[in-house]
């Protein structure tokens, strides 16, 4: 980051009851969400680590990003990380935590500027 980046926030929360009764409904919502490299979690929970990740970057990003175009793995340390973005302009940190029924993940969107342009 440098200055004059323009850095956005976004949170979301998500049950995970709710994706696994979303998912026993309708299978192929993972098709619809999933980025490039991306693979198929394996239970609800890490569904809802998925979605959650994904739906912060989306409102952090002002809705500059879909679901698909952004990707997101787990780390050495078994943690979410954002491994690809469709948009090179944008960069994201992630924070995930889950408590019993719940997933929260917050994201930063940087805006990363031209320094030629310093737009």
């Amino acid at each position: 980051m440098r200055v004059g980046d323009k850095i956005d926030i976004g949170i979301d929360a998500v049950s995970v009851r709710r994706c696994g009764e979303k998912l026993e409904r309708n299978p192929g919502m993972y098709q619809r969400i999933l980025g490039e490299g991306e693979e198929i979690a394996r239970t609800p929970r890490e569904f809802a680590r998925m979605f959650a990740v994904k739906e912060a970057c989306i409102k952090s990003s002002g809705g500059e990003v879909s679901f698909r175009d952004v990707s997101v793995s787990r780390g050495g340390s078994g943690m979410p990380s954002i491994t690809w973005c469709a948009r090179e302009d944008l960069n994201f940190k992630i924070s995930i935590t889950w408590e019993s029924d719940t997933v929260v993940a917050v994201a930063l969107c940087c805006r990363v500027t031209s320094e030629a342009t310093g737009s």
